[in-house]
């Protein structure tokens, strides 16, 4: 009898912030929210606009976040990438 372990090598470290989680992971990282998925392609996916950072997705959604959540993305960012 032999034994198989499938590995999963898909580990996502997933942080959760009021509104929508942060998801790293070594297939992509993405912002996940009611308004949908937003693919982080780096810090300078997110764009400062009147004291409120945007993200934008493929479909041409857009979801808004605070400076102060965007420096606790930056902090998560720069330690796990």
């Amino acid at each position: 009898m032999s034994l198989t372990l499938e590995i999963d090598d898909t580990f996502e470290q997933v942080f959760e912030f009021e509104t929508f989680e942060i998801v790293l992971s070594k297939n992509g990282n993405y912002l996940l929210c009611d308004a949908g998925f937003f693919p982080i392609e780096g810090l300078e996916s997110f764009k400062l606009i009147s004291e409120q950072y945007i993200i934008l997705n493929t479909d041409g959604d857009t979801f808004f976040i605070s400076e102060e959540e965007f420096e606790k993305i930056k902090e998560i960012y720069i330690k796990h990438m």
